[in-house]
């Protein structure tokens, strides 16, 4: 690695999510990996979910239809139930 800081980026993964990390890298299509929230999850608020794939396939048929990307819908859902749980407490 040409970054002097690579050792401070390196990622302890288990081996299902090192799995599913390289089945993204495999198929993806942009130019660096410096963009990516898989190559630096902390610049990206430092939080990776695991979903099913039976809810990761409603919420992606739930942002077709209403015209909105999946990472803001998803943002959305959790932003509002985290207000409603605020409310309540």
């Amino acid at each position: 690695m040409n970054d002097q800081n690579w050792l401070d980026k390196f990622q302890c993964l288990c081996h299902w999510c090192n799995y599913e990390k390289g089945e993204n890298c495999k198929v993806c299509t942009i130019e660096s990996c410096l963009g990516c929230e898989l190559y630096d999850p902390l610049a990206y608020s430092g939080l990776m979910l695991k979903l099913t794939p039976e809810l990761v396939e409603r919420l992606t048929s739930l942002a077709n239809k209403s015209g909105i990307p999946l990472k803001k819908l998803v943002n959305d859902i959790i932003e509002s139930s985290v207000a409603d749980a605020e409310k309540k407490s």
